[in-house]
């Protein structure tokens, strides 16, 4: 069969990396900076030789697309407070859902 490996890309500000290693360093997931925002309006790669094999305008890459717009909204939930069953214990109620394989894996 074929394996097929699958890459995310973020673009963070300079400010943020610090707190970004730790978390992936935490977290044990591999993480590689391959490059930096300029502003100039190019999408540029640069080889350990120092040559350009990638050199072309923002524009051309992504061509015209739509802008997106993102709508967030806070729903309040309102909860019953939580009720152990007489006769059982924090302890007991604790160990049944750390059992659980999605919980204690």
């Amino acid at each position: 069969g074929a394996e097929y490996q699958e890459n995310d890309a973020l673009l963070l500000k300079p400010k943020d990396l610090e707190r970004f290693t730790a978390i992936c360093k935490r977290e044990n997931a591999p993480f590689s900076v391959v490059g930096h925002v300029t502003g100039d309006g190019r999408v540029v790669a640069v080889d350990h030789e120092g040559k350009k094999p990638v050199d072309l305008a923002l524009e051309d890459v992504l061509g015209k697309l739509p802008p997106k717009t993102f709508k967030s909204n806070t729903l309040t939930a309102e909860l019953d407070p939580f009720k152990i069953p007489s006769g059982t214990t924090v302890k007991d109620v604790l160990g049944r859902v750390l059992r659980l394989v999605s919980v204690g894996s």
